[in-house]
């Protein structure tokens, strides 16, 4: 019979992590709620809190996902690499509201196409609006949280000194 000792502090270690995510969870559930009445009322003044604070709860979630490259920061393996730029574009990216997206791209719905040339009779702006800004803009919240999590994923990984993180 084979005995197991269990390593109580990395068990508490996991636990802790797991509270905390799912708490970040439960806080971008709560503002999700809050954002999509403010929605119906169209009201933009309460709109951009709500929105940030659940942009900044999924890059909070996307750190949380590699909690222990994040520790290793602070233990002297800090620096600056390749991946730290499109970590901060998307997280400027998905902390910007989508309606001041829509007014600055001028955008009035998402762009459709029904066959291949469709494609190719746009202009190049409109081409890089379809494929960059709309989705973003008409893509709801989900899109917003997967390039919030990827920000907070590759800002984490960008603070590192080699390309290559510990894990």
């Amino acid at each position: 019979m084979e005995s197991r000792s269990f390593n109580y502090k990395e068990i508490i270690k996991y636990v802790i992590v797991f509270v905390v995510g799912f708490i970040l969870l439960q806080l971008i559930t709560m503002t999700n709620m809050e954002l999509s009445k403010a929605i119906e009322r169209i009201d933009t003044e309460k709109m951009v809190f709500p929105y940030l604070f659940r942009s900044l709860c999924g890059i909070f979630f996307g750190i949380l996902i590699k909690w222990r490259a994040f520790l290793k920061l602070f233990r002297g393996n800090a620096g600056v690499n390749a991946k730290l730029f499109p970590g901060i574009l998307l997280a400027l990216i998905s902390l910007t509201p989508h309606f001041y997206l829509a007014r600055l791209f001028r955008l009035s719905g998402p762009f459709t196409f029904s066959t291949i040339q469709d494609i190719f009779s746009y202009e190049f702006s409109s081409v890089i609006n379809m494929l960059f800004v709309s989705p973003v803009v008409f893509g709801g919240g989900a899109v917003i949280m997967v390039l919030s999590v990827s920000a907070g994923l590759l800002i984490v990984e960008g603070l590192h000194k080699n390309a290559q993180p510990p894990r």
